[in-house]
C-alpha cells in the first residue's frame, strides 16, 4: 500500500465505522483500552465496542495521523455518552 491509501483506509475504519476496508491480518492497538485486536473480525468487534454498543451518537476526530507503507498510527479524540456496557466497563447510569 502507499501512504495515501492507508490514510484513507484509516479515516474509513474509524471515522465511517467500516473494517471492511482492512487487510484480513489487520492489527488494531487501543492504547486507552490496552488491548489488542488481531483481524478484522476483531477490527469490527472494536468499532461495534465504541460505535454500536458502548456509545450513543458518538463522534470521532482525527488529531494525528501518520502513515507508512504498512503501518498507521491514529490518534483521535473521542466523545460519546455511554449507553451500554464499554470493554467491560458497566454503563454509568446515564440514558
Amino acid at each position: 500500500m502507499n501512504l495515501q491509501e492507508n490514510r484513507r483506509l484509516i479515516r474509513t475504519f474509524l471515522l465511517k465505522q467500516d473494517a471492511s476496508v482492512l487487510a484480513d491480518d489487520v492489527i488494531v492497538r487501543d492504547q486507552a483500552q490496552e488491548q489488542t485486536f488481531y483481524g478484522r473480525q476483531a477490527a469490527t468487534s472494536f468499532l461495534d465496542a465504541y460505535f454500536v454498543v458502548g456509545f450513543a451518537k458518538c463522534e470521532a476526530e482525527v488529531q494525528t495521523l501518520v502513515a507508512g507503507e504498512e503501518d498507521v498510527v491514529l490518534a483521535f479524540t473521542f466523545r460519546g455518552r455511554q449507553h451500554g456496557p464499554f470493554m467491560g466497563i458497566p454503563q454509568a447510569g446515564c440514558k
